[in-house]
């Protein structure tokens, strides 16, 4: 008993611990690796700047969404201990992951391109480009880690790891795994041993850095965790009430968590306690650019007072701080191999600290997918004892919505090693939906395939992913979203034509939009709410070949989720999401 206490205590400080850490985008900048700093450029661009352990600097601008994830063309630039610039990349980018070209740059002059869709590594001509082959005949570890995350690739290069050595870094893990696992579930505890067994080696420092990567790619991917989405989405309501938005947006987070024994009863009675202690807050500045940074922080704080029942703990402990972020993925396995079944068990009825316990952990999980390297050795390790897993797939618009239909195309890329049974398109008017859901299926095997979505309501809001089943299971592609409504001339799922940008976003009484245009045509800016009623258009005058700035006022504007579209000559040139919050007056 006393074991499982103490372990208990552990799991507790060490979720306190992690709450703190992620608040605010690493706010606990003394932590080595953890260090960044972010600012607003006078172009309305945001710029991120991270400092790593070794001295090397990573600085990214670019735009941001509505979510605060990067969008549109982003430069990444990297610079040694001397603040001399040694690498580049120029990227297109979409709810935070590569979608559409990446050139990449290096010291010696050289230059290569990849492409992307919604972060997953595709063909050339993917991004109208010339084609080239992706993939290996070989199943090692560095070559899938090298076709496959070129750009992370490209990054440990830019902080001093070359090829070579991660080729002999990934070569060496090999080694030392085949000659201990026996099967898969014992990877992750003999890929811990040979990490263990490499860290007083030569190779310590990789170690170290990609502790610090997988903390910071971690980060990246929680931007787009439901519970966070529907914490932003209900903030700028005015009943603030994150349950109605899990339930009618989110459904599938719920049956999530009731997998971990969380009733909706139970979330229920938690997102009470948590809308008001969020709601207890001075009012967040709306015009402020770090409006979503500061929401992050309090959301972070919130579920960590719901959750520690102690007001002085171990977190206080800088030294526990660092152990802990120094191998975060490792400690999340743990958890849920050695705690997880204890939280099942731990009552019918979860309390608010419960189920605070819980939503934190679901946060957790998705930092260990940020460890792109025991990713690909675990995938050379799968492929090489014939253990089939689940198949790789994207979702895209193959054309523009109409008031009735949508057609959609999926991408089976891989299939596992297994054979794609069924394939198809699951959607719904709920975030994520899944083969539970709506399904449109669309024949088996790998490739390309067209589904279109009919008998749609007119001015309704839909979600869709793409699907496919394996032996291993089902396995889906990024969420797209579109309203059922008439336009033309634009694939709302890729970048603006006009360039076009509109901040700050979220907003609150004034936005700047800014675009490119060819010529000095007629164009009219229009927004429309989430029912397709058109709330605002503003004939834009004065337009002017090449870069635009306007500055429109929302002050009479509801907050809410909006469209912005420009159009000219009666054909839609543009579109982007807007949200706008509800004015500090309002609120309280």
């Amino acid at each position: 008993m006393k074991k499982i206490i103490l372990k208990k205590s552990f799991w507790q400080t060490f979720l306190s611990t992690i709450a703190i850490a992620i608040f605010g985008y690493f706010a606990l900048s003394t932590i080595p690796g953890v260090s960044q700093q972010k600012r607003l450029l006078p172009d309305g661009r945001y710029e991120l700047s991270k400092q790593y352990s070794g001295g090397n600097t990573e600085t990214i601008q670019g735009n941001v969404d509505a979510s605060g994830r990067w969008d549109g063309p982003t430069t990444i630039v990297y610079e040694d201990d001397n603040y001399i610039m040694t690498h580049k990349e120029d990227v297109e980018m979409k709810e935070g992951v590569r979608h559409g070209v990446s050139k990449i740059s290096y010291p010696n002059g050289s230059v290569s391109t990849d492409c992307y869709q919604h972060g997953v590594r595709v063909n050339m001509e993917n991004c109208e480009k010339k084609s080239a082959t992706i993939g290996s005949d070989e199943n090692s570890a560095y070559y899938i880690f090298s076709y496959k995350v070129p750009w992370f690739a490209f990054k440990l290069d830019a902080l001093g790891y070359d090829s070579s050595y991660v080729k002999a870094y990934l070569d060496t893990l090999e080694t030392i795994l085949y000659s201990t696992v026996v099967n898969v579930e014992d990877f992750d505890d003999s890929y811990d041993d040979a990490i263990d067994s490499l860290e007083e080696t030569a190779y310590d420092s990789i170690i170290q850095l990609n502790n610090e990567l997988t903390l910071h790619n971690g980060i990246d991917l929680i931007l787009s965790h439901e519970f966070r989405l529907a914490t932003i989405n209900s903030y700028g309501m005015s009943d603030g009430n994150t349950y109605n938005v899990v339930k009618s947006i989110y459904p599938n987070y719920l049956l999530t968590l009731n997998a971990y024994e969380v009733t909706d009863t139970d979330f229920e009675g938690f997102c009470s306690e948590y809308d008001g202690i969020m709601s207890s807050y001075d009012p967040i500045a709306l015009d402020d650019p770090f409006f979503l940074d500061s929401l992050d922080e309090r959301m972070y704080r919130t579920l960590d007072y719901i959750y520690s029942s102690e007001e002085e703990s171990a977190i206080k402990s800088q030294s526990l701080k660092s152990a802990v972020l120094s191998d975060i993925d490792r400690t999340i396995q743990t958890f849920e191999r050695e705690y997880l079944s204890q939280i099942r068990n731990q009552s019918l009825n979860k309390t608010p600290k419960e189920v605070a316990e819980i939503v934190l952990i679901t946060i957790l999980e998705k930092f260990i997918y940020g460890d792109l390297i025991k990713s690909a050795v675990r995938e050379a390790f799968t492929i090489n004892n014939g253990i089939v897993t689940l198949p790789t797939i994207i979702t895209k618009f193959s054309g523009n919505p109409s008031s009735t239909s949508a057609t959609l195309n999926g991408n089976v890329i891989e299939d596992g090693g297994g054979e794609v049974t069924s394939r198809g398109i699951a959607w719904g008017m709920i975030y994520n939906p899944t083969i539970d859901n709506q399904i449109l299926t669309v024949g088996t095997g790998t490739g390309d395939f067209t589904a279109t979505l009919t008998e749609l309501t007119e001015g309704e809001t839909y979600y869709a992913r793409a699907f496919a089943t394996n032996s291993a299971g089902t396995a889906y592609g990024n969420c797209i979203s579109f309203i059922a409504q008439n336009t033309t001339g634009i694939d709302p799922t890729d970048l603006s034509a006009l360039d076009f940008n509109i901040y700050p976003n979220p907003a609150s009484d004034n936005v700047t939009i800014t675009f490119k245009s060819n010529d000095s045509k007629e164009l009219v800016f229009t927004m429309i709410d989430v029912n397709g009623k058109v709330i605002l258009q503003k004939e834009l005058a004065s337009v002017v070949q090449g870069e635009n700035t306007i500055s429109i006022n929302l002050s009479e504007i509801k907050s809410g989720y909006y469209i912005c579209r420009i159009k000219g000559d009666g054909n839609m040139l543009a579109i982007q999401k807007l949200v706008i919050r509800q004015k500090s007056h309002q609120r309280y």
